[in-house]
């Protein structure tokens, strides 16, 4: 995950002063780095009682 959060821009005063946004468009835009989040947050949260609201 780390190469993940080197992807993830941190964009500091945004939109107000004392706020870090942070753009994850780079990481959308990278097919692999997004694959690998997705199935890290899959593994994650596979036993969890979340529901995904599909049947």
């Amino acid at each position: 995950m780390e190469s993940v959060k080197q992807i993830i821009r941190d964009i500091p005063d945004f939109p107000k002063e004392g706020i870090i946004f942070k753009d994850i468009t780079p990481l959308l835009a990278d097919a692999s780095a997004f694959g690998k989040t997705i199935n890290t947050l899959k593994k994650r949260y596979a036993e969890s009682r979340l529901k995904s609201g599909r049947s």
